[in-house]
């Protein structure tokens, strides 16, 4: 049923649930369970009231597969291999992260993060010149900042956080760091 509701939005794009019912064999709340489902794993957007696949917005659903200082990797899905995306196209992805990528003079940009793959992550607390950051090793790019809210732990100790938000303001002293507020 997955790979006819797929189809019929492909062949359909901005299609309402209307349209879908016709389509649909089973009771309307299994349909909206399964757009649903659909959905949140980046199969389909749901703008306004209608239905449209990724790619017809230019839009490939991938899985960060690895990071590394300046870049990382991702796989796009049903594809052999991975492509790389430079550290200032992340945006606010990090490892195993399922993204939306949209591929733009030459390169991949991160356009928005559909799933994460971690709600903790782990790390140890270091000073940087302004606050307290998590030391996450390869979860993220070199600009990516995990900053730990004051009072919450000691330079050197071992923490389980939460991300709180992302915000690129608490990281003034440079323009291309974005700060993960932990």
């Amino acid at each position: 049923m997955k790979e006819k509701i797929l189809n019929f939005i492909s062949d359909n794009p901005y299609c309402k649930i209307g349209d879908l019912c016709s389509q649909y064999d089973g009771k309307k709340k299994d349909l909206m369970e399964l757009l649903k489902t659909l959905e949140i794993e980046g199969d389909i957007i749901k703008e306004d009231d209608s239905f449209i696949l990724p790619s017809s917005l230019g839009l490939l659903k991938a899985t960060i597969v690895s990071v590394k200082k300046h870049c990382a990797f991702a796989l796009i899905d049903n594809e052999e291999d991975d492509i790389r995306i430079e550290e200032e196209y992340m945006g606010n992805a990090f490892l195993g992260d399922i993204v939306y990528l949209r591929y733009m003079n030459g390169l991949f940009k991160v356009i928005q993060v559909i799933k994460r793959r971690y709600n903790d992550i782990v790390g140890e607390v270091i000073k940087d010149e302004q606050n307290l950051v998590l030391d996450v090793n390869a979860l993220a790019c070199e600009n990516i900042k995990f900053v730990i809210k004051e009072g919450s732990a000691s330079v050197s100790d071992i923490v389980q956080a939460q991300i709180l938000s992302f915000d690129k303001t608490i990281c003034p002293e440079s323009a291309s760091s974005s700060c993960i507020m932990i």
